[in-house]
């Protein structure tokens, strides 16, 4: 469910579960919960990062410029550890042993590594959070904003990072219950994809990804052999839907009941 329209006495939500309907809301509390998000766009972010070689005398400090994040890697898989890759492009970097002015040390958290099977909320292929019978074994998400680094003659490092064009893939490794994610495949409709990423303890940051519009772009069924299940492997890309406008929509709370 996602909240779509709000006015004097009525929300409106979109994506609904089979047989919701509208309510009065007569003698009821609704609570709702708001957090920080970012969609993709058209705005390049740069930062510097630096790295710290503690073992010489005196101590040197890397730092590489002008690094932009180009890609990024999430994979979710039953009974692991939820793992995540990130690639940047960067301008340059230079060695020295004063420390740049402002850097600090940020200390390491404490809270536990978020995991495939205790901080997943929901997990949803359309409107209806996945309850069986296609049970998902692995997911995936591929993040590329296909940057690339711009170089001239008289420079020894790149002289910028060029924008290039979002793309939003992934795979959804799902048991073969019925034909129901096979058939989105076949007629190649649109569907939407969303899951919530969060931890139960004291720290309850919680991450909403939200596509509104994906297609299957790949997969068949896989009967590996006798006594093994029956898999459907499908590959998927996201889309920019039209009414509202992105590909991707990442939530962050801070706080969920």
């Amino acid at each position: 469910m996602r909240l779509s329209g709000i006015a004097a006495h009525a929300l409106t939500c979109d994506r609904l579960p089979s047989g919701w309907t509208t309510d009065s809301g007569t003698g009821k509390t609704i609570s709702l919960f708001f957090g920080d998000y970012v969609r993709n766009g058209t705005t390049m972010y740069s930062s510097t990062f630096e790295r710290q070689y503690l073992d010489q005398s005196p101590v040197s400090y890397e730092y590489l410029t002008g690094m932009v994040l180009n890609r990024l890697s999430l994979t979710m898989t039953a009974q692991q550890i939820a793992k995540l890759t990130k690639t940047y492009i960067g301008q340059t970097g230079t060695v020295s042993t004063s420390r740049a002015s402002g850097a600090s040390d940020i200390a390491a958290p404490t809270y536990q590594v978020m995991n495939a099977s205790a901080h997943i909320g929901r997990v949803a292929v359309g409107s209806t959070p996945d309850s069986g019978p296609n049970y998902i074994m692995e997911m995936t998400l591929d993040i590329d904003n296909n940057e690339r680094a711009l170089y001239a003659v008289g420079n020894i490092g790149a002289i910028g990072v060029g924008d290039g064009e979002f793309t939003l893939t992934g795979t959804i490794n799902t048991y073969f219950g019925d034909s129901t994610f096979y058939t989105l495949l076949l007629n190649n409709t649109a569907t939407s994809y969303d899951f919530r990423v969060g931890r139960p303890d004291g720290n309850k940051e919680t991450y909403v990804f939200d596509m509104p519009r994906v297609k299957f772009t790949s997969g068949a069924p896989a009967v590996p052999g006798k006594n093994q299940n029956v898999m459907l492997p499908l590959g998927f890309q996201a889309l920019r839907d039209p009414t509202l406008t992105y590909s991707l929509h990442v939530q962050r709370h801070w706080y969920l009941e």
